[in-house]
């Protein structure tokens, strides 16, 4: 078993190894300057000499054991030694990388700024946001994360789309949402909202009924649409026969709901100023939505009064 002086100098060791193999020259004008004056007093000498553009930018110095650091600004910060000054690696090498991906796992894998603020509290990387990068991009785990889900291929269009000789509400689509509860006579009524949409135009409409009927289906489009339509449902076994009356201001609110969704654009070029919309196709009109009027109070309870 190792102990943690062992281990320590073991570092050191190949630190220095890779940083005589990446940045000789360096090294070499590093040390003919004495080491016991402060980076930003050699600065002016390493510019003389010939070395890396981007290295006299770092300040660097020489610690005791030998191994290139970042001189910097932050000799006055209260933080440890090894983040004031970290050690200077080389952008592409083998060690470099294993660094990279220690910290990575350190990390837990939680993407690339997080390894940038975890690396330099030891290690200052050459080109460090590029190397972080490719180590990343090599990732199994990374790779397996976020590789894209399975899609399923979409099948044809159903012909009841695609009819454009037929009427605007020949082919209908519908289904139930709620249960919505409303007031009614002193009563909590129960109520679900029907949603028919119009196969063809893309349009919908909102109706309120008293129960999962195919009764209120029915009458609900048969007075307007006669009896050359047809409806689709994802749930017909769902229907039931059944009676009752809904609440005025809820169905007012489901009107108000279904003009809105068909004034929604069915094209999406910027440059048309009057957009193609269901309610061109239904009312010849892009919105069908009319102006607040005034009401007062005793509008609401006229049903009551009279």
């Amino acid at each position: 078993m190792l102990s943690v002086d062992e281990l320590e100098r073991a570092e050191r060791e190949i630190v220095k190894h890779v940083q005589r193999i990446a940045v000789p020259e360096v090294l070499r004008a590093l040390q003919k300057i004495s080491s016991a004056k402060y980076s930003r007093q050699v600065t002016t000498e390493l510019k003389n000499l010939r070395m890396p553009t981007f290295m006299p930018k770092f300040h660097p110095l020489l610690d005791e054991f030998g191994i290139l650091r970042v001189g910097g600004r932050l000799e006055n910060a209260i933080i440890s030694s090894e983040a004031k000054h970290p050690v200077v690696l080389p952008y592409q090498h083998h060690v470099t990388d294993l660094i990279i991906s220690q910290h990575h796992q350190i990390t837990r894998h939680l993407g690339q700024e997080y390894v940038l603020s975890s690396l330099p509290q030891h290690y200052w990387i050459i080109k460090g946001r590029s190397a972080v990068r490719r180590v990343l991009n090599k990732c199994f785990r990374c790779k397996k994360l976020e590789a894209p889900s399975g899609e399923q291929l979409m099948a044809n269009l159903p012909k009841e789309r695609l009819m454009s000789g037929e009427l605007s509400f020949s082919y209908l689509g519908v289904d139930y949402f709620g249960p919505l509860v409303v007031r009614q006579g002193g009563l909590n009524v129960k109520c679900y909202g029907c949603l028919f949409t119009f196969l063809v135009i893309r349009a919908v409409h909102i109706q309120v009924v008293p129960s999962f009927d195919t009764d209120n289906c029915r009458v609900t489009y048969g007075c307007s649409l006669g009896t050359n339509y047809q409806i689709q449902s994802q749930n017909p076994l769902s229907f039931a026969r059944a009676t009752g009356h809904s609440d005025e201001m809820l169905q007012t609110l489901m009107s108000e709901i279904h003009g809105i969704l068909n004034s929604q654009p069915l094209t999406s070029d910027p440059n048309d100023l009057d957009p193609l919309t269901p309610n061109h196709l239904l009312l010849f009109e892009a919105s069908s939505n009319l102006p607040p009027g005034s009401f007062c109070k005793e509008d609401v309870y006229s049903k009551c009064n009279t």
